[in-house]
């Protein structure tokens, strides 16, 4: 191998895989800002800046579109990058938690939109840091159908 193969863009699965889970990196990290931003603007909705809340509803429908795109994104990784299945699941459960918040607030059901809403910002916070620790692989079979390790460069050594 020569200096100049040593440098070119990797193009073997486990590279498809960190890119994979870079933009879903990048995704949860967005509908975390969003989500922060929805709680910043309910507290000024309550606090009498009541334009507020339609800044809130508006919030709410691009959360909810970032939140379909990050479930397109575990998708995504999951399937092209042999990544694990929970990302998607976590992903589908919030888009359909945001789905069921914009009704029930809408409606002025509060007792339910605000408790819920804490709920889901709570599970946005932790799939926040675990996208941000080290991505996760499945591990690989044998043709026996027992699990083998997937050796990176640190666990090969």
């Amino acid at each position: 191998m020569t200096i100049l193969d040593h440098h070119a863009p990797d193009a073997t699965p486990g590279a498809a895989r960190s890119r994979s889970w870079l933009v879903f990196r990048a995704i949860t990290t967005c509908v975390a800002v969003l989500i922060l931003g929805q709680a910043a603007l309910a507290g000024g909705f309550l606090s009498g800046h009541y334009d507020a809340l339609a800044a809130h509803g508006l919030n709410g429908g691009l959360l909810a579109l970032a939140l379909l795109v990050q479930c397109i994104t575990a998708i995504v990784w999951w399937r092209s990058s042999r990544g694990p299945s929970w990302p998607v699941r976590t992903s589908l459960i919030q888009l359909l938690i945001a789905g069921a918040l914009i009704p029930l607030g809408e409606q002025r059901v509060l007792t339910v939109h605000v408790p819920v809403a804490v709920g889901l910002t709570v599970g946005v916070a932790l799939l926040l840091v675990k996208s941000w620790g080290a991505a996760p692989t499945r591990p690989r079979r044998t043709a026996t159908g027992t699990p083998t390790p997937d050796l990176t460069t640190g666990e090969a050594a």
